[in-house]
């Protein structure tokens, strides 16, 4: 995949409205919902690209993508295959726990195995074409309708 017209380098296709709703997200506390979206948007994508989504799957982000999905139901925004590729990860972090307990991995393995979302080139597009929803679904905070 191409990244160069990715939000990770800050040239995303909605990257002016991105922009402009990055300047809605509190520092702390609650948003409204939209905002709340595009703030679970914009961490499960920092860690996809910061940390290969290693914390997605049972290590702290794993609340946030789950906060993610459930908003984005709620608000009517199909996730498509990104829900997939993470309910399939949260399944097969939950075989490799039980593997890791009972001695079968080591915690190298179990950790390299859940972090396969940087090598799926199918979600990296997907995701950032999910970012492109979201930012599109919040537009009327941009232009102060919210």
């Amino acid at each position: 995949m191409d990244e160069s017209n990715t939000y990770w380098n800050h040239n995303g296709k909605q990257q002016a409205l991105a922009d402009r709703l990055e300047e809605r997200v509190p520092t702390a506390g609650e948003a409204c919902e939209k905002v709340e979206l595009f703030r679970l948007i914009a961490n499960v994508y920092y860690d996809v690209y910061n940390n290969g989504g290693g914390n997605l799957v049972g290590f702290g982000s794993e609340f946030t993508a789950r906060e993610l999905i459930a908003l984005a139901d709620k608000q009517g925004v199909d996730m498509g295959y990104v829900e997939e590729k993470l309910e399939k990860a949260w399944e097969r972090g939950e075989e490799l726990d039980s593997q890791h307990s009972n001695g079968y991995i080591t915690d190298d393995e179990h950790i390299n195995e859940c972090m396969d979302f940087c090598e799926d080139v199918k979600f990296l597009t997907e995701l950032e074409g999910l970012v492109d929803t979201i930012i599109l679904h919040c537009t009327s905070l941009v232009k102060g309708e919210a």
